[in-house]
């Protein structure tokens, strides 16, 4: 899978798949992108091809009111991606904790084996769903926020995140 970022009034990133690699498809449309079609790049590679088109947004910063500042005084700070949805996150990595321990009773307790094991599998789906979220929200907001700051920075934050889809894609 490769990922690719071109820069317009919105920025349309492209994926390619290997037509026989149903998982990255499927991860392509968990992210939002369309299926364009079937297309032959000039490098002689076959694939299925993607597209997410993004609207080109202003830079995301957090004003806060630090209280102990002579007279509250506004501190700009520059946020992650995932800053707004910050404490869903954490409540779904707490629920996902609180699984994770829950099947460590159920081995202590000596459970039948596949109720542990659809346990743990309810408990990695709900990972992928944080995972996937995290990926969005990074593209939505960090490759974005790049691909404005300089062509070098774009291209790091492209490799990036088409690294973190490849091991999603893995695991």
């Amino acid at each position: 899978m490769e990922l690719a970022l071109t820069q317009a009034p919105v920025l349309r990133f492209l994926i390619r798949c290997d037509p026989g690699n149903h998982a990255s498809a499927g991860v392509a449309r968990r992210l939002g992108f369309r299926y364009v079609g079937r297309v032959a790049e000039p490098d002689g590679w076959a694939g299925d091809r993607y597209v997410r088109e993004v609207p080109h947004p202003t830079p995301t910063v957090d004003t806060r009111t630090c209280g102990n500042t002579h007279r509250g005084y506004a501190v700009a700070m520059a946020v992650n991606g995932y800053t707004g949805s910050q404490e869903d996150y954490l409540k779904r990595l707490r629920r996902i904790e609180g699984q994770v321990r829950g099947i460590a009773r159920m081995v202590e307790d000596d459970t039948y084996c596949i109720d542990v094991l659809t346990q743990v599998s309810a408990a990695t789906k709900a990972l992928q769903a944080v995972s996937l979220g995290l990926l969005e929200d990074h593209i939505s907001h960090c490759v974005v926020d790049a691909a404005k700051e300089s062509e070098e920075a774009k291209d790091e934050k492209v490799r990036e995140a088409s690294a973190a889809i490849a091991r999603l894609v893995r695991s």
